[in-house]
């Protein structure tokens, strides 16, 4: 055979060999001052927005869920129970990721709803219904906090927050 003839069969080496490939020698966007001066100025304003607007169709797979989680807090002492809704009500006002929230007492029970677009199961408002408590309500005591129920809303549900 001679040389030109041969026909070489490249084979899958068992390691990949990082430490032999060249480093890229394509200049990446953010160490170039010319390069962050042209993306801003192909950024869009208010008038391309308005004049290149969006017409597809909604696709109802892809928008967002919301739920409603409701729990409820045990073994409250009845002397703080009202107090306590007040103040975690108050509470929620600084967490945004949830919406219409409302706490009530009952008159045994803390009663917690809230709205989200996350907490499918209802243990991540469980957690911060349980932080909120500890803080509002000085003295321990024994209780527990259940989750009474999870359910969807529909998609065009009002997500404004509750003023109370």
């Amino acid at each position: 055979m001679a040389g030109s003839d041969r026909v070489l069969t490249r084979t899958i080496q068992s390691e990949p060999r990082l430490e032999t490939r060249k480093p890229s020698t394509r200049a990446k966007w953010r160490s170039s001052t010319s390069a962050y001066t042209s993306v801003l100025e192909n950024v869009l304003d208010t008038a391309d927005i308005v004049r290149d607007r969006d017409f597809s169709p909604v696709d109802w797979f892809t928008l967002p869920r919301m739920y409603r989680i409701v729990l409820a807090c045990k073994g409250v002492p009845a002397n703080v129970g009202a107090a306590a809704a007040r103040d975690i009500t108050e509470e929620f006002i600084h967490r945004p990721w949830h919406q219409n929230v409302r706490c009530e007492w009952d008159g045994s029970r803390l009663i917690l709803q809230a709205e989200n677009d996350y907490d499918s199961n209802g243990l991540a408002v469980l957690d911060e219904f349980s932080d909120a408590i500890s803080a509002s309500i000085a003295d321990g005591f024994d209780g527990g906090i259940e989750v009474v129920s999870v359910s969807h809303l529909p998609t065009d549900a009002p997500t404004n927050r509750v003023n109370e």
